[in-house]
């Protein structure tokens, strides 16, 4: 069976009023296109503010996946994103992969991935970290990872671009795999979001957020 690669990445819109722009490109023909000439399917751009995340799956071997890692905005709409310094290479771009932080399920291939699950809902949110409590947090989710795989939805996934979370899932939940062995001991804390909270700088990006205002704001789906 063909293997199954998820890829995230971020992009920053120039200004936040662009985004009907970027969703009348979305919403064209050639947009399907596009992701289809980069391998991709299952693709879905979030927004909030001028934040834009994307999630999207490659089918294939290994080697089939960095096309798609390496995916940028078409000319169509990339002047309407801020660029990015390309590491090795004097380009720019407009889109940037993030790194993998935490999934609760790992797609063996396409086939098992998908099968015939109905998605009701497909959710993209954003949080930010406090950059003193970056590590902390990649410890305790790779703690949780390895303890208790697939655990509560195996499309769970959460990005990183720095201090940046950007979280995906789709509803309803599947825990398909419960009888996964654990991995590693039992060290996940009892209260996780109790442990959680400090991690999060609430106020970046939104000042006067109220003290119980969520720590993750969901984006909205283009589409």
């Amino acid at each position: 069976m063909p293997a199954l690669t998820r890829v995230m990445s971020y992009s920053k819109l120039r200004d936040a009023e662009s985004v009907d722009a970027v969703e009348s490109w979305w919403a064209a023909a050639s947009a399907t296109s596009y992701w289809i000439d980069h391998g991709m399917h299952d693709v879905s751009v979030y927004t909030l503010d001028a934040h834009v995340c994307l999630y999207a799956e490659v089918i294939g071997a290994p080697r089939a996946a960095p096309p798609a890692r390496a995916w940028d905005w078409p000319s169509e709409v990339s002047e309407l994103f801020a660029p990015w310094p390309s590491p090795g290479s004097d380009e720019l771009r407009r889109s940037v992969p993030m790194l993998d932080v935490f999934h609760d399920g790992v797609p063996v291939d396409a086939e098992s991935w998908r099968g015939d699950r109905e998605v009701a809902d497909r959710v993209g949110s954003l949080a930010f970290l406090r950059p003193e409590m970056f590590a902390s947090y990649v410890f305790h989710h790779f703690q949780l990872q390895q303890e208790r795989p697939e655990g509560f939805n195996k499309t769970y996934l959460i990005g990183s671009l720095g201090t940046l979370l950007f979280s995906y899932s789709e509803s309803p939940a599947t825990a398909a795999n419960l009888g996964v062995p654990a991995r590693a001991g039992q060290r996940t804390p009892a209260d996780w979001h109790g442990v959680m909270q400090p991690h999060f700088d609430l106020q970046l990006g939104r000042p006067d957020a109220a003290a119980d205002e969520p720590i993750w704001r969901r984006m909205r789906r283009l589409g």
